[in-house]
């Protein structure tokens, strides 16, 4: 006895196995030399000093430091006037 109303299944893919997709390794990622990841520290500061974010030393010159110790009051403007400001990164003189 069938029952009127009720669908018909074909069952002959109920046994099919499913869709895989191929397996692959997953891939980690390259460990870069020593050589590319200095390369790259390198150029990150080089880009700052691009940007006007320059590390700046002050080297103060002789004269000035003889006039600063000698003409104590005085010379110190004589060391303020002797003073050369450069960045340590790209060498550049800033003045």
């Amino acid at each position: 006895m069938e029952k009127v109303g009720t669908p018909q299944y074909d069952n002959s893919y109920g046994n099919a196995p499913a869709y895989q997709p191929p397996m692959s390794a997953p891939q980690a990622p390259q460990p870069m030399s020593d050589a590319a990841v200095g390369a790259g520290f390198q150029n990150q500061l080089l880009a700052q000093c691009a940007r006007g974010q320059h590390q700046v030393t002050k080297k103060y010159g002789v004269c000035g430091i003889i006039c600063a110790v000698c003409l104590f009051p005085i010379g110190l403007l004589c060391l303020l006037c002797d003073v050369k400001k450069k960045c340590e990164r790209c060498g550049q003189i800033i003045e």
